[in-house]
């Protein structure tokens, strides 16, 4: 089945090269449709239209809009001529298809998760999962004004989204000022959109209020987050609270001992969410054996867990004890870390 590729790209020269490369090398793609952002201005045109006969290319300039940044992916998407749509982002590559060209052959409509490798300021790397390759259900399937994404579309529709063992190297993580200036940008949008939301967008607010400082907000969601309960994304929460604080030294139990006390569960996870929980862990510690992470995941997130008392705290008092590097951090779904950079 034909596949488009759609990116966004702005003032990306010496990175949009590699990507269309990485692209092209898989043979997945019949036509890439590439929205340039119009305050480019630099080499990004030139350095794609080298590339002009070796791909059909759709090329144009949008107006993006920093308030709503789905409508520029929209822009993008509705103009994609195939069923099947790959987005990908200029600071990434393709660096393994995997199974991409058997999943476009599959008559079954279906969505995939992409496991993608992000380079950290560091030089570290974290890995993420976010839906890449999904069928083209409409011109308008990206929703949210930032980390904007197509699930909410598929699960309407109930499209099975499905992972896949296709790999993307990302490095927009890397630089430390960019990566600054770029959540300075996000901060505002985040507390105008999410506020009084669900779960899910609270988590994106404890976020980006950590990386600001904005203890009050952050403790105030993530403790909003805990009394919701349990939920799919609670648990791809843990997993980014898990990897968070391996990154910060922590061996793995001990980090999945923190990833439950930050994320305030007030239930045990069931056997299935344990299952969940250990098969998406499992790439990031390839050392540890299957069974072993499984039992230490089921261990710690099925035994001493019970509703936290209601008390009233002040700002003073309630981070008393916590952690303040990953208080914020409160429960990002990390799908989100994967997805869009601008």
């Amino acid at each position: 089945m034909k596949c488009s590729l759609i990116i966004n790209t702005y003032n990306n020269e010496d990175k949009i090269g590699r990507c269309l490369d990485s692209a092209i090398a898989t043979g997945a793609f019949d036509e890439i449709v590439i929205g340039i952002d119009t305050r480019t201005d630099d080499n990004t045109l030139q350095e794609i239209m080298k590339r002009k006969d070796q791909i059909r290319l759709n090329v144009f300039y949008v107006k993006w809009d920093i308030t709503d940044y789905s409508k520029g992916r929209n822009a993008i998407l509705s103009r994609a001529k195939n069923l099947y749509i790959f987005m990908l982002d200029s600071d990434e590559i393709i660096s393994d298809k995997g199974d991409l060209l058997e999943l476009l052959d599959k008559p079954e409509i279906c969505a995939y998760k992409v496991n993608i490798k992000n380079r950290l300021e560091s030089g570290d790397y974290l890995l993420t999962q976010t839906t890449r390759l999904f069928p083209k259900l409409s011109n308008s399937m990206y929703e949210l004004p930032i980390h904007e994404q197509v699930d909410f579309a598929l699960r309407k529709r109930s499209v099975p989204i499905l992972p896949s063992n296709i790999a993307i190297e990302h490095d927009g993580y890397s630089d430390r000022a960019i990566n600054l200036e770029k959540h300075k940008r996000y901060y505002p949008i985040f507390l105008d959109f999410f506020k009084d939301k669900d779960k899910w967008s609270l988590g994106q607010i404890s976020y980006m209020s950590e990386r600001f400082n904005d203890t009050t907000t952050a403790l105030r969601n993530s403790g909003v987050l805990g009394e919701l309960g349990i939920a799919p994304v609670i648990i791809e929460a843990i997993i980014t609270l898990v990897l968070t604080a391996v990154k910060m030294g922590l061996n793995y139990k001990l980090a999945l001992e923190t990833a439950k006390a930050q994320a305030e569960l007030q239930q045990a996870l069931t056997d299935a969410e344990v299952d969940k929980l250990a098969y998406a862990l499992a790439p990031s510690f390839p050392t540890i054996p299957q069974y072993e992470l499984r039992q230490s995941v089921k261990l710690i997130m099925q035994t001493n867990v019970s509703p936290l008392p209601k008390t009233e705290q002040t700002p003073e008092t309630a981070t008393e004890g916590l952690n303040p590097m990953l208080l914020g951090l409160g429960l990002i779904a990390i799908i989100l870390l994967g997805s869009n950079k601008k």
